[in-house]
């Protein structure tokens, strides 16, 4: 009888630690799951210096030339119309667009620290989403401003009135964030079971789908028609909208008249092609054998160069705009009264 009881208490204390080796192992496979580790710039102590002060230069001018942009806009009131009521939310989204990725990256190259947890994961998939939808809709907007203006100029203060234009922003802000939470809602029900590496800077949608094992025909499915609405459709309305453009322009007799109504297009064109050449690229492009390094190349261009570019292009070739900055900053007054001194007066 005693060693019955004891047979019992021994099995029972097998059981016992059999079932917390199990439970053990879940909780270090449930662990594993929630942490992501992003490994797209191994660099030395020799380079780690060098690519973070870029970085960080990078960052920096992209926040302060977009920031001078909103600023200018929102001082001075010869810049309060439609055309720079949008180029301000695509300046503001720009600083946002940037700094949902960025700073992770610094820290990442400073520290070494490239852990990220599920939810750390899933909120920055989130806004970068969220941001790159806007910023299509916003770019739309402007091309439809534009299209107004050249196509139909009595009309113009008419269609592209302050309510139109608010309600085009909000609207397109709306649908980014809601089209994000689809995407990102659907995602986080993804499970991982894999080594969670990502072969990128930020947690791309993209990527994430490589490492889950589960079924991704819907979300798969889901990515392809949000694509086509978010991506090709309204790519295709600006097309469209610059064709008309176009061939109004050429219908303008003077040369002078011509370079006017062209100087107007080319800065948003230029936007324009940066982001749709570079997402299509990174999007639409199949996989090759060198996607890892191409991909994160174009990421890096979509996420961090072309912020920092479009203020430029915005200001170097807008007379407005400079003319504002002029005025703000008082430089022509000062050039005026420095001409008034330094020319002398003829007798």
């Amino acid at each position: 009888m005693q060693v019955r009881k004891e047979n019992q208490i021994l099995q029972t204390h097998l059981l016992y630690c059999s079932l917390k080796m199990i439970s053990d192992d879940s909780l270090a496979n449930k662990t594993a799951q929630n942490r992501f580790y992003i490994v797209a710039f191994p660099t030395n102590p020799k380079t780690q210096l060098i690519l973070f002060t870029g970085i960080l230069i990078i960052y920096m001018m992209a926040m302060l030339g977009n920031l001078i942009i909103t600023m200018l806009i929102i001082q001075a009131p010869k810049l309060h119309n439609s055309m720079y009521f949008l180029i301000c939310n695509l300046s503001i989204l720009d600083m946002s667009f940037i700094s949902v990725t960025v700073p992770k990256i610094l820290v990442i190259t400073k520290t070494n620290m490239n852990v990220l947890s599920f939810n750390e994961c899933i909120s920055q998939m989130y806004f970068f989403i969220a941001t790159a939808n806007i910023e299509s809709f916003i770019l739309t907007s402007m091309s439809y401003d534009r299209y107004v203006a050249i196509c139909n100029p009595l009309l113009y203060p008419l269609i592209m009135n302050s309510v139109s234009c608010f309600f085009l922003a909000l609207a397109s802000w709306l649908l980014g964030f809601l089209n994000s939470l689809l995407l990102s809602l659907l995602t986080s029900n993804l499970l991982f079971c894999k080594l969670n590496v990502i072969n990128n800077f930020f947690c791309d949608l993209k990527a994430l789908l490589k490492l889950s094992c589960s079924d991704t025909t819907l979300i798969q499915t889901i990515i392809l028609v949000d694509n086509f609405i978010i991506g090709f459709f309204p790519f295709s309305l600006t097309l469209a909208s610059y064709a008309y453009i176009i061939t109004s322009v050429l219908k303008i007799h003077s040369t002078e008249g011509r370079h006017k109504a062209f100087s107007n297009c080319t800065s948003h064109l230029t936007t324009v092609f940066l982001y749709y050449g570079t997402a299509l690229c990174l999007y639409m492009v199949p996989n090759a054998e060198n996607s890892q390094t191409k991909d994160s190349t174009l990421s890096f261009i979509y996420v961090a160069l072309i912020p920092m570019v479009n203020p430029l292009v915005y200001s170097l070739r807008n007379k407005d705009v400079l003319g504002a900055l002029s005025k703000v900053t008082g430089w022509n007054k000062k050039h005026k009264v420095n001409q008034k001194t330094i020319v002398p007066k003829l007798s």
